[in-house]
């Protein structure tokens, strides 16, 4: 994967770098030669949401896609930085986006158990009975994963407890996570 010199200072931090490299006509848009990432994703990806208001401001696009067809918000869901999540969705991100997978920052941030993420997300009209690309609520992911905390969190948003998914899928979800052998054993 090949970054520029603004996807480096938006991975590290470095905000006057940063800054240097926008006001020097910098591409704000240039995805790696993977296309896998662009500069806004990794900053939001690693938490630095004082480049992520740097690069809003020079009109980096809250909808482009990046990592596993994540945009940014989903990104900082999954790694708990719920000010860049409240900065993005104030600067009109989309709350129901979806990466690749189907899910959206609500499943992002509940399979890490980020409650201050989560309610971000429930405030800003998340839906708690949105299903994944196999049907996977949050509710689901968070009862997969063990989050108590974003279990909780979620019945009291009304989440469907009663929801369902199809059990094969589930099986074979874990044969992929576990491993054939272990799966079988539980």
């Amino acid at each position: 994967m090949s970054w520029t010199p603004l996807h480096v200072a938006c991975e590290l931090g470095s905000l006057k770098v940063a800054k240097i490299l926008v006001s020097a006509g910098a591409e704000i848009e240039a995805t790696t030669n993977d296309g896998s990432n662009i500069p806004l994703n990794v900053a939001a990806e690693y938490g630095h949401e004082d480049i992520v208001h740097l690069l809003l401001e020079t009109s980096a696009s809250l909808h482009a896609i990046g990592c596993l067809g994540n945009t940014a918000s989903p990104l900082a869901a999954y790694y708990g930085h719920h000010s860049v999540v409240k900065t993005l969705l104030i600067s009109g991100a989309d709350v129901k986006a979806r990466a690749n997978d189907g899910h959206t920052a609500l499943h992002r941030a509940t399979r890490q158990d980020h409650v201050s993420v989560i309610r971000i997300l429930l405030d800003a009209g998340a839906k708690t009975e949105e299903g994944d690309s196999e049907g996977w609520t949050p509710l689901h992911l968070a009862a997969y994963s063990g989050q108590k905390a974003a279990c909780e969190m979620l019945v009291k948003a009304k989440a469907d407890i009663e929801a369902r998914i199809v059990m094969a899928r589930l099986r074979y979800t874990l044969l992929l996570e576990k491993g054939t052998s272990q799966a079988l054993k539980d």
